[in-house]
């Protein structure tokens, strides 16, 4: 099996009169299995371009998304920074909830993109 390279790219304009020039998008990126050279790529990526979207990850796991938020911030331990008092209930929104084999992440939305 080829190891495929992280492509990066610029994200497109919203339309050629915008002002809007940040962010990335990134292809290839296994993050069920980043290696230190790719999560510095991503890193590198994130501090530069101030926003990064990370494609093609409709498999990820909520472990492989909270390992990445650790390798970001490794004293990283809980959902909202530690600053709800019930683990269960969302800070951003009531009808939020966090996954329950993985209760530092939460699933957002209802689909792909």
């Amino acid at each position: 099996m080829a190891v495929k390279t992280l492509e990066v790219r610029p994200l497109q304009a919203p339309n050629p009169t915008s002002a809007v020039d940040f962010g990335v998008e990134i292809y290839n990126a296994d993050l069920e299995n980043l290696s230190e050279a790719d999560f510095q790529t991503i890193r590198n990526a994130l501090y530069h371009s101030h926003v990064v979207v990370l494609k093609n990850q409709a498999s990820l796991s909520a472990k492989a998304q909270f390992e990445l938020t650790k390798r970001f911030d490794p004293t990283s331990e809980s959902y909202g920074h530690g600053k709800t008092l019930d683990a269960k209930r969302s800070v951003l929104h009531p009808d939020l909830k966090t996954i329950p084999h993985q209760p530092q992440v939460q699933v957002i939305g209802n689909g792909l993109y």
